[in-house]
């Protein structure tokens, strides 16, 4: 994705854990993510978190909360998974810098996992245990 790149490199962005704060502090309450992706193919660039029934955008230079919008949280959101830093944390040791963390349900494989994007890179971590069981 040449597009994150190029804007990683004109002007700093904000972490996945800094727009995932900013979204808690803005709906007032520390909802558990189960989504956070870059958007970089729009102008401005923005971080899609959801959590706890709702979709923020975050401005991904400013920080700037532009876009809240109720969205239903997915039953698979209640099914026992690593918590989002865990999943962002191993997400990172195999990827380096994580574009999209989102947990999914995998039903041709049965399994629930936090699918990790980077570039062309992709990783699934088994939602309950952590191990790796998709590269790509």
């Amino acid at each position: 994705m040449v597009g994150f790149w190029l804007v990683a490199l004109t002007s700093p962005l904000l972490h996945i854990e800094q727009a995932v704060q900013l979204a808690q502090n803005h709906l007032g309450q520390p909802y558990e993510p189960y989504k956070v992706e870059f958007k970089l193919d729009k102008s401005p660039a923005y971080l899609e978190v959801r959590l706890g029934g709702w979709e923020i955008w975050v401005e991904a230079r400013t920080g700037q909360v532009f876009r809240v919008r109720p969205k239903p949280q997915p039953p698979h959101t209640r099914a026992a998974h690593l918590p989002f830093s865990q999943a962002l944390q191993l997400a990172r040791t195999h990827l380096g810098a994580v574009e999209k963390l989102e947990l999914k349900p995998k039903p041709k494989e049965r399994l629930l996992v936090w699918e990790a994007k980077t570039g062309r890179r992709e990783i699934w971590i088994e939602a309950r245990t952590g191990q790796i069981v998709f590269r790509r």
